[in-house]
């Protein structure tokens, strides 16, 4: 019989919790209306991510809460206007659906600075490029090809205007993979930030 090692990491991420606007939630189930492939994030689990972090030692979790009241004591909050909706990697094998930031300077700004923070507390560099977003569906071709009503949306759609999100709460969450999907679970929000 062979012992088996007990995972004290979870998988963690850093984001802003998301109440969408009434345009973006009609187009979100204009999206559930799809069924598969595309599955709909819900809206309880709707964030703007501003860095995975991926397995997390437990014990970090206080420590990563000390820099998110850090960098929630230097920045304000803001007001973000969202439009579009694309996808990733690309329409020839989309994997995320995604509403778009119109100005996404004072995000990256900010995502920046907690960088530096989390490397300075010894987190390995995020090697890919902060491109903010709202994930509002995964599409899994595994459960069927792309239907062609998915593109008719992302035409559609491609540079709507889904109104304004308050960004006040930096929040960690906690990711879970399970069978109907990936859910998350928020582990903590900073203080709200002082607003401009």
């Amino acid at each position: 019989m062979t012992s088996g090692v007990i995972s004290m990491n979870i998988r963690t991420f850093v984001a802003f919790n998301i109440d969408p606007d009434p345009r973006l939630r009609q187009v979100i189930d204009q999206l559930d209306q799809i069924g598969a492939p595309v599955r709909i994030s819900g809206s309880p689990s709707l964030h703007l991510t501003l860095r995975f972090l991926g397995d997390t030692p437990k014990e970090s979790v206080s420590e990563l809460i000390g820099i998110l009241n850090e960098v929630a004591a230097e920045f304000t909050a803001t007001d973000t206007a969202l439009a579009g909706l694309g996808v990733f990697p690309d329409t020839k094998k989309p994997a995320v659906i995604w509403a778009g930031v119109k100005d996404p300077h004072p995000l990256v700004i900010l995502q920046t600075d907690l960088e530096f923070r989390l490397r300075a507390a010894g987190w390995g560099p995020d090697t890919r490029v902060y491109r903010p977003h709202i994930t509002v569906a995964r599409v899994n071709l595994r459960h069927g090809p792309v239907p062609d009503l998915l593109f008719e949306l992302l035409d559609r759609y491609a540079t709507t205007d889904f109104g304004t999100v308050h960004l006040d709460r930096i929040a960690l969450y906690q990711s879970e993979r399970t069978p109907g999907g990936t859910s998350h679970a928020s582990l903590y929000q900073s203080p709200s930030m002082a607003d401009s």
